[in-house]
């Protein structure tokens, strides 16, 4: 699922690319309307939009002074959003160019997941949801021109997470490359930092370095949610072209992980014994 997402936002950072194609009249227009088109088609996602640097587009934004399309410089950006069931045109203004969601894409030129993050797309406090947005740059002859981008509920993670479950008390979180909790068993637990509870503050030094690597790793430790001495299992979640990948981990209880282990211990020292007592009788 994460990888058909990815897919979805590099092919419209694609076709985007070549947008020269267009008429310049047409091009913030024509550039919506496909973006509402794509946006239809992804039921998971809360919001899709493409922000250009300004003047990138190659138009005259006067054109566009009392649209939807334009912020208040001029510069050229489409957002959709879904509200009550239905699509509806959003905006933005020139302060959401300093946003990471904006900010790190165009420094790493790699698509990037932004840390879960409230948001209202109308405004209200009481419309806020926690989200988090796929961020893809849009590149046209080596040089970046913008990114496009989806939002979603961090809660499709916490559907994803919820299927993990060894052992019957065993669990599933996600965290980010920063150590942010994605999803986790306990839902006030969502957009905090993943260690506050499980881990000293020394430990979670090496731990955030871990995150950063990029590789597997596991550690001990007594489970938050269960209580029981576990065995936390790290994967970082790898989609081509994704900067500094999220991870799924994998809690399981110890004593259930080294049960088999313990059986066979005992069942070749039963052996050992019974050969023992076989030799001397002999």
């Amino acid at each position: 699922r994460f990888a058909s997402f990815a897919g979805a936002a590099k092919s419209l950072a694609s076709a985007f690319s070549a947008f020269d194609a267009i008429p310049a009249g047409d091009r913030r227009r024509v550039i919506a309307a496909e973006l509402r088109v794509a946006f239809e088609r992804q039921n998971e996602f809360l919001a899709a939009w493409a922000q250009w640097e300004p003047g990138a587009i190659g138009d005259d934004s006067r054109l566009y002074s009392d649209s939807l399309l334009t912020t208040e410089s001029g510069a050229f950006n489409a957002t959709w959003y879904r509200q009550g069931g239905r699509i509806v045109q959003g905006s933005i203004g020139d302060s959401a160019y300093a946003g990471s969601f904006y900010a790190l894409p165009k420094l790493s030129r790699k698509m990037t997941l932004i840390d879960p993050y409230p948001y209202s797309y109308t405004g209200l406090k009481s419309d806020e949801i926690l989200e988090t947005s796929l961020c893809c740059p849009i590149e046209a002859n080596g040089a970046f021109m913008g990114v496009v981008g989806f939002d979603f509920s961090v809660s499709l993670f916490q559907e994803m997470a919820a299927e993990a479950h060894p052992f019957v008390s065993g669990y599933g979180v996600i965290v980010t490359a920063s150590g942010a909790i994605v999803s986790h068993p306990l839902a006030e637990r969502i957009g905090g930092s993943f260690g506050e509870d499980e881990l000293s503050a020394e430990r979670r030094g090496g731990f955030l370095k871990l995150l950063g690597s990029g590789e597997s790793f596991s550690f001990d430790k007594r489970a938050s949610v269960t209580g029981e001495d576990s065995r936390f299992y790290f994967s970082p979640i790898r989609i081509e072209g994704i900067d500094r990948p999220w991870y799924f981990a994998l809690v399981a209880p110890k004593a259930r992980i080294l049960a088999p282990a313990k059986t066979l211990a005992l069942l070749l020292l039963g052996l050992g014994m019974l050969g023992a007592f076989v030799i001397g009788a002999s």
